[in-house]
């Protein structure tokens, strides 16, 4: 039998993930605060008790016969040092000069006398002593503690600081929460504002009274909205078009169907079958140009290395058989400019499909408009830091007047010079526009001139990219 997995728990929130880090580096850091602090206590309490020993040990001398008075009473028994906590009990001893204990105020301890004066730390049964030896000609003195007192009192003392370092933490962790929802209250402020908004309202947030660091994600998000809106309103401008600019085609169509049902006789028929294909490859040219301009619009280019020679090699393939109809000659030259090597390839970065929509528009545009027997080019000329495609017909060409404007939309040459002795076609307005904004998208330049052949001359710079110029 199936049985679900179990549900997956979401990620931690802003608050819960800084509280965690946060609460996490100050848990460690009082930990790391709380084992330096009990090494330097116990360094300090062996200080201090080394020195105390040392002072007793000098006291219990003041017990010691003296050589020439052999009838000094010697106690047997000396008295305790005890601190204040009754923690850190001494054992002092006294020898004569032969080794022999005289006295002990610890009856059941034996501390090895040792042969120099000074502190030693030594091993009795399973446990570690610290002793201090002061040697006289009338005996030695001998004081001593047990290790293991010095570390209870050391431990006592790490407990108090636990207690403390607890009680730290606790307040430290109710400041930080306090201060984290106080801080996170912009955040917040910022998701109430996007929350409460219409799917069509992109209008900037405002970034006063926030910090530095939300404004950097409000300017952000006003950039996203701004290109949203741009590219709500590209779309909004393609289909306004499109339903204006198909709408006079399809009406032609509808025209020439009915006077193609109209006809009479075989020639009349034929003649109407002719201007109805004429119309329907008008629409279908039209059409392809509107998705032509749909894919450019709002996208940006993405960075792909693309050979502008094969590009231009494989459109002119395309377009062979139309110039031919035609008897056009169509041809591709490729140089380089001065002192720049011949073996390189003109190799951009960019969007080949676009890249090739501006070749195919130049293309196709010098063949429409350029007479039987006449002349097409292309050339491709390669520069130190940028490449040249041009593009030039033995057509009609343009007025000067017209070199601006033709790159609008939709914009119709009214009158174009030669044109209806070329019997060229008039276009639908796209292809240079096309050609304009996917050039301008990959960083490049357009300039329209007079050819060699007296038509149009179509130059399309576009940078290089650094590694293809090195």
């Amino acid at each position: 039998m199936d049985t679900e997995p179990p549900p997956q728990a979401g990620p931690l929130s802003v608050y819960r993930q800084l509280l965690r880090w946060i609460g996490g580096a100050a848990s460690i850091g009082g930990i790391c605060l709380l084992v330096a602090a009990y090494f330097f206590q116990l360094e300090e309490i062996n200080e201090i008790s080394n020195e105390n020993l040392k002072q007793i040990a000098l006291a219990a001398t003041l017990s010691m016969p003296v050589a020439e008075c052999a009838t000094v009473h010697i106690p047997q028994n000396l008295p305790r040092f005890i601190e204040e906590d009754d923690g850190n009990n001494f054992v002092t001893q006294i020898f004569d000069t032969q080794h022999n204990l005289r006295a002990s105020s610890t009856p059941d301890v034996l501390l090895p006398p040792g042969e120099d004066s000074g502190l030693r730390h030594i091993q009795l049964g399973k446990q570690r002593w610290w002793v201090y030896t002061v040697i006289t000609p009338d005996g030695i003195a001998v004081a001593g503690q047990n290790s293991h007192l010095r570390q209870l009192t050391v431990q006592a003392l790490a407990l108090k600081l636990i207690v403390v370092l607890a009680i730290m933490l606790a307040l430290l962790g109710g400041l930080l929460h306090w201060a984290l929802r106080r801080g996170l209250k912009p955040l917040q402020h910022v998701a109430d504002a996007i929350g409460t908004r219409s799917a069509d309202s992109l209008a900037p947030l405002t970034v006063a009274n926030y910090p530095q660091e939300i404004r950097t994600i409000i300017e952000a998000l006003n950039q996203l909205m701004d290109r949203l809106q741009q590219a709500l309103h590209a779309q909004q401008r393609f289909i306004a078009d499109a339903a204006h600019e198909l709408r006079t085609p399809v009406t032609a169509l509808r025209l020439q169907l009915q006077l193609l049902q109209r006809a009479q006789g075989a020639e009349r028929r034929h003649q109407a079958e002719q201007e109805l294909a004429q119309g329907i490859a008008r629409i279908e040219r039209l059409v392809l140009q509107l998705l032509d301009l749909s894919r450019i619009e709002p996208h940006s280019a993405p960075q792909l290395n693309v050979d502008l020679q094969t590009l231009c090699e494989d459109v002119l393939e395309r377009y062979r058989a139309v110039a031919q109809h035609k008897s056009i000659a169509l041809d591709l030259q490729v140089v380089a400019a001065s002192g720049v090597s011949d073996a390189l390839r003109p190799v951009l970065q960019g969007d080949a499909t676009a890249l090739g929509m501006v070749v195919s528009n130049l293309t196709d545009n010098a063949l429409r408009y350029t007479p039987a027997h006449g002349q097409v080019g292309l050339q491709i000329c390669l520069h130190a830091d940028h490449v040249e495609l041009t593009v030039q017909d033995s057509g009609p060409g343009i007025a000067k007047a017209e070199y601006t404007r033709v790159f609008d939309r939709f914009y119709r040459i009214n009158q174009v010079h030669g044109a209806a002795d070329a019997g060229a076609e008039v276009g639908s307005g796209i292809g240079l526009a096309i050609v304009k904004q996917t050039v301008e998208r990959h960083g490049g330049q357009i300039r329209l001139g007079q050819s060699d052949w007296g038509g149009l001359l179509v130059t399309v710079q576009l940078p290089l990219p650094k590694a293809a110029v090195s």
